[in-house]
């Protein structure tokens, strides 16, 4: 079971946080979103009164991950952190003892800081004059490692120490971030122990950049299991971050997983629309809505869904809604994007009204997300395999095409034959 389950904040899904609060314990929030959006995460925060972590997305500065680099939150950030502007990135030479440890207590200082009252109106300054809205975790500055030999390593390590003395009496939350998931398969375990054992705080976020869902292999994952368990001997927590290519429940460990379910994103270009994922819980994965309706009509009665028929009702009034709605966009489609004012009066009016019903229609699909994932953290996932294995042979018999029937379960033959060791 999930002792604590972690929630990455996104703007839009602000209404189902608030909504559904009770389905989750701890809210991860990345730093270029936390500056940009600091007066209405004050407000979120405050009303929630739910702890929280930033992350301060240092892994944005290493040459990976540089192509962020002119954004304007990006930059706010290298000012927020005291980095000189014409260091486009970071190497491992630029840490000297002085500017690792001028460097971390800025990062830590970001995060402690970034809601205090004095940056709040006068409303939340009120609020929060008792409990002021600091963080419950301090994250200390990362960087994405290759291997166990990169030189990243002894610097991560020595930041995570500077953290820990500026962090006072906060408890500090490591990140380990991988950038190959080969590293899995040859991992050097003692290695592995020295670096674990060098890193302070009994916490530690897991991170690896470049998994894929739709075609990771059973013997990724298996290494991956193998990796977490030997963690876990020298971690009290193990959180694993940002890991929607997991469909299948990492209960002995942590969740945080951004909201999904059925939010539709336009191009700006009037191309159409790209709708994202609606979870199913009895395969305990998302699928986009074109798949989850014939998923939901032939299987979600059959397998004890309760929320079927509000699920695909709420689907079919999304597309109903949607397809008008898109009308109107294409009316105010220019070359530079969607203009409001060459709409009508009316069309206006209705275009707003539209947008708000498709709103509260996709909270009420990530309420039910989060719902589904609050439930699956309670239960073990040992004892659920028989049920999986009945879910898997059931559909495998059920669907005439092979690619289908993979396509639907393929993600739990795999996790179950990992489980089951």
């Amino acid at each position: 079971m999930v002792d604590i389950s972690f929630v990455k904040y996104l703007p839009r899904d602000k209404e189902a946080l608030i909504q559904g609060k009770e389905y989750y314990s701890a809210i991860l929030i990345e730093a270029p979103i936390a500056l940009l959006k600091f007066k209405s995460l004050s407000q979120l925060l405050g009303r929630l009164g739910k702890p929280f972590a930033i992350d301060p997305s240092t892994y944005r500065f290493h040459p990976e991950f540089s192509e962020d680099e002119e954004k304007i939150s990006i930059q706010q950030l290298k000012e927020s952190y005291s980095i000189p502007q014409e260091e486009s990135m970071m190497y491992p030479e630029i840490f000297t003892e002085e500017f690792a440890k001028s460097f971390v207590e800025k990062v830590v200082s970001f995060q402690n800081n970034l809601f205090l009252p004095s940056k709040q109106t006068v409303l939340l300054r009120r609020l929060s004059e008792d409990s002021p809205l600091r963080p419950t975790w301090i994250i200390p500055p990362y960087f994405p490692i290759e291997d166990f030999d990169d030189e990243w390593i002894s610097i991560n390590v020595q930041l995570a120490k500077y953290a820990e003395h500026f962090a006072g009496d906060k408890e500090i939350f490591p990140i380990l971030s991988i950038l190959d998931k080969d590293l899995l398969l040859q991992s050097e375990y003692d290695k592995v122990i020295k670096y674990l054992t060098e890193l302070p705080g009994t916490m530690l976020g897991i991170w690896i950049a470049d998994f894929d869902k739709r075609s990771i292999s059973e013997d990724y994952l298996q290494a991956y299991k193998e990796f977490i368990e030997f963690i876990k001997q020298y971690r009290q927590k193990v959180v694993i971050l940002y890991s929607n290519f997991f469909d299948i429940l990492l209960q002995p460990y942590g969740i945080s997983y951004g909201i999904f379910g059925g939010d539709v994103k336009y191009s700006s270009s009037g191309a159409g629309r790209e709708y994202h994922k609606v979870y199913i819980p009895f395969l305990r994965r998302e699928f986009t809505i074109e798949t989850a309706v014939p998923v939901l009509s032939k299987y979600g009665v059959r397998f004890g869904y309760e929320k079927t028929q509000e699920i695909l009702s709420i689907i079919r009034e999304l597309l109903l809604l949607d397809k008008e709605y898109s009308e109107l966009r294409k009316k105010g489609m220019t070359r530079n994007g969607f203009r409001i004012s060459l709409l009508s009066d009316e069309e206006k009016s209705q275009y707003k009204e539209l947008g708000g019903k498709i709103g509260q229609l996709k909270t009420q699909l990530k309420l039910e997300f989060l719902k589904e994932r609050n439930k699956e953290c309670k239960i073990d996932i040992h004892k659920e395999i028989e049920s999986l294995e009945k879910i898997i042979d059931n559909i495998m018999e059920s669907e005439p095409s092979k690619a289908i029937s993979r396509k639907y379960v393929g993600h739990l033959q795999r996790w179950v034959q990992v489980i089951q060791g």
